[in-house]
C-alpha cells in the first residue's frame, strides 16, 4: 500500500509539473504573440537576448552570461583579439565595423566588462538637413541599389578622368548606423567601486554623404557624473574611412584611423568631440566611422536606478544661397528661316555658400541595480 502511494504521488507530481510547465508554455507562446504583433521580437541565445523592434536592436549580456562566454572562449586556442571580436559578434557587430576598430582598442575592451548592453539604430540625413530614423531594412535597401547602381557603371562606362560611375556609394542623402555600448565595470577591477560603466559609441556613415564638413560627437546623461580625474584613460574618439581608387581597381581601400584624448568633458553634462570629415580628394570616400569612449559613474550608485544614456551627432553641411541680382530683358529674336519668340535674357546670381546642421539625438535606457 505504501508503495501505491509513493507512485501514485510520484505520478501526480510529474502530472502537475508537466501541466504547469505547459501553462507557462502556453503563457509564453500568447506573450510572445502579443509582442510580435507591437512589432516586437525577443530571441534569446546561449549568451545573450536580444529585443528588436522595427527602428532599434538591443542586445543584453548579463554577468552569468558574459562570464559563461568569456570562460568558453579561454578553452580555445584564441589571442584576446580574436576573443573579443568573439563576443563582438556575439553582440551583432557586423565585419566592416569590426574591421575599422584600432586592435589594441579592441584586445582591452572587455577586460573589466561584468556585464554589456549595446543598442543599434539607423537614421537618414537628408541632403536638406532633415535626419530621421529609419528600419535596418530601408538602410540596406538604400545599400542594395548603391551597389547595384555601382556594378552598372563599372559595366558600361568608359574609365576617364570624368567617370563618377566610382561615386556610388556617396549621395546627397547619408545612411548612419548608430551603436552604443554600456559596459559596467567590475567593481573589483577599480577599488570596489560600484557604479562605473565604460560607454562606447560607434557612428558609421554606411552611405556617405556628398557634403561633409566637421561633424560633432556627444554623450550625455542626467544620472553620471563623468570622469575628469583619470582623463587620459577614460576619454578617448578614433576616426577611421575607406576609398575606392579613382581607377575603380579596389572598393576599399582602409585608412590609418586618427586617434585623440583631446575631448571635451564637462562632469555634470557629458564628454563633446568634433571631427573634420574626410573629402573626397583625388578618391572617394566611401565609408566612415567615428568611435568614441568614456567613463562615467552613476551618481546615486547605492540605490537602483533607470538610465538613459543620450548620444548626439551633429552633421554640418554647406548650402548655396542665391541672392539672384535680376537684369531682365524680353524681345523677339529673328532667324533667317523663322521669327520665333525668345527671352533675350540677362540673369546675374551671386552665389554664397553658408553652412548649416542638423542635429540628430538617440538615447537608450537600462537599469543599474547596485
Amino acid at each position: 500500500m505504501t508503495k501505491r502511494r509513493i507512485l501514485k504521488s510520484i505520478l501526480s507530481l510529474v502530472l502537475i509539473c508537466s501541466l504547469f510547465s505547459f501553462n507557462i508554455f502556453i503563457v509564453n507562446a500568447s506573450y510572445n504573440e502579443a509582442l510580435a504583433a507591437q512589432g516586437i521580437e525577443i530571441t534569446n541565445t546561449k549568451y545573450s537576448k536580444t529585443v528588436k523592434t522595427e527602428m532599434s536592436t538591443k542586445i543584453t549580456m548579463s554577468e552569468s552570461n558574459l562570464s559563461s562566454l568569456k570562460k568558453d572562449l579561454g578553452k580555445k586556442n584564441l589571442t584576446k583579439y580574436e576573443q573579443n571580436v568573439a563576443i563582438l559578434k556575439e553582440l551583432g557587430f557586423e565585419d566592416i565595423t569590426i574591421s575599422h576598430m584600432i586592435p589594441e582598442d579592441v584586445e582591452k575592451m572587455f577586460d573589466d566588462s561584468l556585464s554589456v548592453s549595446t543598442t543599434t539604430t539607423y537614421i537618414k540625413a537628408n541632403a536638406d538637413g532633415i535626419a530621421s530614423t529609419i528600419s535596418e531594412q530601408e538602410c540596406l535597401t538604400a545599400l542594395n541599389e548603391l551597389h547595384a547602381l555601382k556594378t552598372t557603371n563599372q559595366e558600361t562606362s568608359v574609365q576617364s578622368a570624368n567617370n563618377d560611375g566610382w561615386d556610388s556609394f556617396t549621395s546627397d542623402d547619408g545612411y548612419m548606423r548608430i551603436t552604443v555600448s554600456s559596459n559596467y565595470i567590475d567593481p573589483s577591477t577599480i577599488n570596489n567601486q560600484k557604479g562605473y560603466y565604460t560607454y562606447h559609441v560607434w557612428y558609421e556613415w554606411l552611405i556617405v554623404p556628398n557634403y561633409r564638413l566637421i561633424d560633432g560627437i556627444s554623450i550625455s546623461s542626467p544620472v553620471i557624473s563623468w570622469d575628469t580625474e583619470n582623463m587620459i584613460g577614460s576619454h578617448y574618439s578614433s576616426m577611421g574611412y575607406d576609398i575606392t581608387d579613382i581607377n575603380g581597381n579596389s572598393a576599399h581601400v582602409p585608412t590609418q584611423p586618427k586617434t585623440t584624448t583631446d575631448l571635451t568633458v564637462d562632469e555634470s553634462i557629458g564628454v563633446y568631440y568634433t571631427w573634420n570629415l574626410p573629402d573626397n580628394g583625388s578618391n572617394t570616400v566611401n565609408y566612415i566611422q567615428i568611435y568614441m569612449r568614456t567613463r562615467g559613474i552613476i551618481t546615486q550608485f547605492n540605490q537602483g536606478t533607470a538610465v538613459e544614456l543620450y548620444t548626439t551627432y551633429v552633421h554640418t553641411y554647406p548650402y548655396l544661397d542665391l541672392n539672384p541680382e535680376l537684369d531682365m530683358t524680353f524681345g523677339w529674336e529673328f532667324t533667317d528661316e523663322d521669327v520665333t519668340f525668345g527671352a533675350a535674357a540677362h540673369l546675374t546670381l551671386n552665389p554664397q555658400f553658408r553652412v548649416s546642421s542638423t542635429q540628430y539625438k538617440f538615447y537608450t535606457r537600462y537599469i543599474y541595480n547596485p
